[in-house]
C-alpha cells in the first residue's frame, strides 16, 4: 500500500511500544503516547492530585475522550457550576476549546485513556 492509500484508508495499527511523551505539572502527570496519524491518536496519562495544578487545560485543536481504567477523579468543566465524580469505566468527552480540570480523590492516580482527534499536539495545549 502506498502512502496515498494509507491516508485515505485508515487500516488497523498495532502499536507495540508506548513511548513517554512530556512530563506536565512537576512528574504528577505521566502521559505516554501510542501514537496514530494526523486524524487521531491517543495516550495514556497517569494523574497525582490537580490537572492542571491551577486554572484549567485546554486543547485549542483537538477533542478527545477520557476513559477512566483506574481511579477516582472529579471532573470539572470551566463554566460548570459543580463536578462530576468519576471512576474506573465512566467516560467524558472534552470538546476542543472547553476549559476542564480533574481533582483525584483517591489513594491511588487517576489512569485514563485519551484518544483524540485531530492528533493532539503540545503545541495546541494551554492552561487558563
Amino acid at each position: 500500500m502506498n502512502q496515498a492509500q494509507n491516508k485515505q484508508d485508515l487500516s488497523a495499527q498495532f502499536i507495540k511500544n508506548r513511548k513517554k511523551a512530556v512530563l506536565f505539572d512537576k512528574g504528577k502527570v505521566k502521559i505516554w503516547e501510542f501514537g496514530g496519524n494526523e486524524t487521531i491518536d491517543s495516550a495514556l496519562a497517569e494523574i497525582e492530585g490537580n490537572y492542571p495544578e491551577q486554572g484549567f487545560a485546554v486543547n485549542t485543536m483537538c477533542d478527545m475522550f477520557y476513559l477512566v481504567v483506574s481511579g477516582k477523579a472529579v471532573f470539572y468543566f470551566k463554566d460548570s457550576k459543580k463536578g462530576t465524580k468519576i471512576k474506573k469505566d465512566c467516560c467524558v468527552f472534552i470538546p476542543k476549546n472547553v476549559p476542564y480540570k480533574v481533582e483525584t480523590t483517591g489513594k491511588k492516580p487517576l489512569k485514563v485513556w485519551m484518544p483524540s482527534s485531530p492528533a493532539w499536539t503540545p503545541e495546541q495545549y494551554r492552561t487558563v
